[in-house]
């Protein structure tokens, strides 16, 4: 299932950073903060990253770092504090949201698939990102877009804090379980070949696949509800 990883699964946080990228370029100072001052203000104010930095202040003062030299001196590709922020939700964010309970693993579930439903009414393009590594700009989403992912945002805030709370009781089903799961699911073998060619797929195809991946919980039995939602939340 390390396609699924990789095609399917959003990272939030890395979401997040990529739409402060986004202005990082055109910003000059306001209310007499530097540019940095201001793209870390902006960061701080976001439900989760906010906390995920207030508990790491290494971390943080690593991030800014990274946006200092992104400034500074641009790179090819992804900026500097993307790639962080991807490290980030790897090694810290995702262990601790594997540990949430159903109740809180599962209301990110209903959130994700919320905008996902949203998104294939609205904006495919968007929908694609969110089935890849993560919108590229939530600004640019629309007015209900940029609620429901907000509201996600706070979700996995709770998970965050309900994982940390939780001494690692919840724990996230394996590779070959996750899969078995979606099979449960109703997932085809038609389903899993997409997943393989995720980056030719028409944006609608793909949305609509991701769709079936949020709303799967609803039609698994109620004991791997859970199990499911911790998988998908913490990747």
């Amino acid at each position: 299932m390390k396609r699924r990883r990789t095609i399917v699964v959003l990272s939030v946080i890395a979401a997040v950073v990529a739409a402060a990228a986004a202005g990082w370029a055109t910003r000059t100072l306001l209310a007499g903060m530097s540019a940095t001052d201001k793209a870390m203000a902006e960061l701080r104010d976001q439900p989760l990253v906010g906390l995920v930095l207030a508990d790491n202040p290494a971390v943080e003062a690593r991030l800014r770092s990274a946006v200092e030299e992104d400034q500074r001196q641009p790179q090819p590709g992804q900026p500097r504090a993307f790639l962080v922020i991807v490290d980030i939700r790897k090694t810290i964010v995702g262990p601790i949201l594997s540990a949430a309970d159903d109740a809180a693993a599962l209301t990110v579930m209903k959130a994700r698939a919320e905008l996902v439903a949203h998104l294939q009414k609205s904006d495919l393009v968007a929908c694609r990102q969110f089935a890849g590594n993560g919108i590229h700009d939530i600004n640019k989403l629309d007015g209900e877009g940029q609620r429901l992912f907000r509201t996600m945002l706070t979700a996995m805030e709770a998970a965050y804090r309900n994982g940390k709370a939780n001494g690692g009781k919840g724990k996230p089903p394996s590779d070959q379980e996750f899969g078995a799961m979606l099979r449960e699911a109703g997932l085809t073998p038609d389903d899993f070949a997409k997943f393989a060619q995720a980056a030719t797929l028409p944006d609608s195809d793909l949305c609509a696949l991701e769709l079936k991946v949020e709303e799967a919980p609803a039609r698994l039995p109620e004991d791997k509800r859970g199990a499911y939602a911790r998988y998908v939340i913490a990747h």
